[in-house]
């Protein structure tokens, strides 16, 4: 066997050892000018031959006008650094690497940069970087796959699978993936016979700069088990995250300067359960056309948030939703820090299940409020006792708190915090005061807070919690 026109043994020039192979000695230039196609397809055609083995890829721009075939298990794909180590694909519209028959497994790809010599925009959907799938493959698909420290750059889509009816990606490890400029998807994982298939692990996803996909296209799409620890999605502007048949955990997110401004589901489940925890969301959105953070569409699309902090500023807010489901969704500690409040709404019958502490933050902080606040209506449905938590606030100790009138009173129930005994009779401290009561669900309920003096009594938290 030859590579290049070498003998595959230890002692030719680039053998680093038995099966080990250095390409720029075998042939390749790495100078960004010279088509290096045939040579690195070359060594992998041998390596292969030979049962796998290990290729190196010295510090250089690798010049490719095809993709790289793996067409063989036990394969190491090793650049010297991600950030000087580039393969570059000159044909438009096609992979960087792919595979090119099914079973294809002990795969090791790590510390190079997959990119386009020119941005590959959104009718290029063949140009998946680093690309799984044939049409109508017969094995077990593609596993034990070991993808690390990776820079994928000019793509349509990242990572992901091609071919109709193609076979799915299992128990692989995809680890610090740094992407920018994908005009599409930064991963697709859709297969049709992905359930019951071991998971696959993502650590350390992150997109900055440049994401130019628009509309209902998603960051993410997953119909195979799947476990996210560490997602940093930045300066993205389309949907972000697309599950279906198979469970999916995500935490450790953190969403900047995203700017969707299409109606969509940020989040969407369609047939499986869904576990979102530890999440940040930071833009500037437009809900013009409708938008849902976290929406599951039928019973089996069950989702458990816990841990999200939401700063978006939302034009057109009352096209926003935090939650729209028609199964059961769990949510613990929800953040809405931005310029909406939460709207949670059930599409059916079905229980609609939260859990403390969920804060929903109807009024401003600065200003009195007086008037009525109604209940979410979306809670309907509800056969559960509703429970209301409220804070309180009372800026500065208001001596004359008892003849200027201070109370306030939620659903005829006072908030009467001054003393009413003793040398501090009339008065009312400052600092926070809570009350809980139960309420009907759906109902409205008036909300009168006194003003007067240098001080205001006012709310600031009520919380809505099916027990």
């Amino acid at each position: 066997m030859t590579v290049v026109g070498f003998p595959l043994t230890a002692d030719v020039p680039g053998a680093l050892g038995p099966n080990q192979f250095n390409v720029k000695q075998l042939g390749a230039a790495g100078n960004g000018t010279t088509d290096d196609t045939a040579v690195i397809q070359g060594i992998l055609n041998t390596v292969c031959a030979a049962g796998g083995g290990y290729i190196f890829f010295p510090e250089g721009t690798y010049k490719l006008t095809a993709a790289l075939v793996l067409n063989c298990s036990g394969v190491t794909l090793a650049g010297a650094n991600r950030s000087g180590c580039i393969l570059s694909q000159s044909t438009a519209n096609i992979p960087v690497i792919k595979t090119g028959l099914e079973d294809v497994s002990f795969i090791v790809i790590e510390d190079l940069t997959l990119t386009y010599a020119a941005a590959q925009g959104t009718a290029n959907t063949g140009a998946i970087a680093l690309q799984f799938g044939i049409t109508g493959g017969i094995g077990d698909g593609w596993y034990f796959w070991d993808v690390q420290r990776l820079r994928i750059t000019n793509a349509n889509t990242a990572i992901g699978i091609a071919g109709t009816g193609s076979l799915p990606v299992w128990n692989c490890l995809f680890d610090d993936i740094l992407m920018n400029t994908i005009s599409n998807q930064l991963l697709y994982f859709i297969s049709p016979v992905a359930v019951g298939m071991p998971i696959n692990n993502f650590r350390r996803i992150t997109h900055i700069n440049s994401g130019i996909a628009t509309g209902n296209t998603y960051a993410i799409s997953m119909a195979m088990e799947a476990s996210f620890d560490g997602l940093d999605i930045e300066d993205w502007s389309a949907m972000l995250v697309f599950s279906d048949a198979s469970p999916v955990r995500l935490q450790g997110i953190h969403i900047e300067r995203w700017t969707a401004a299409v109606g969509g589901n940020a989040f969407y489940v369609v047939d499986a359960p869904v576990v979102i925890e530890n999440m940040t969301i930071a833009g500037t959105i437009d809900a013009g056309g409708n938008i849902n953070l976290f929406s599951a569409i039928n019973a089996n699309g069950r989702i458990a948030i816990c841990n999200v902090t939401n700063v978006l500023t939302i034009a057109n807010a009352a096209g926003f939703r935090t939650v729209y489901a028609a199964g059961p969704v769990t949510v613990e500690n929800i953040n809405e820090a931005g310029s909406t409040a939460h709207t949670f709404a059930s599409a059916t019958s079905l229980p609609f299940i939260q859990q403390l502490p969920v804060a929903i933050v109807p009024f401003s902080t600065a200003t009195d409020q007086t008037g009525s606040r109604a209940l979410n209506t979306d809670y309907v449905n509800l056969t559960r006792r509703r429970v209301i938590h409220v804070t309180v606030t009372c800026a500065a100790t208001i001596a004359n708190a008892a003849t200027a009138g201070y109370e306030t009173t939620i659903g005829g129930t006072n908030f009467d915090f001054a003393n009413d005994v003793g040398a501090n009779a009339g008065v009312i401290e400052s600092g926070n005061y809570q009350m809980t009561f139960e309420v009907d669900p759906g109902g409205t309920y008036a909300v009168n807070s006194a003003t007067g003096g240098t001080s205001t009594v006012t709310l600031v938290r009520w919380v809505e919690v099916d027990q």
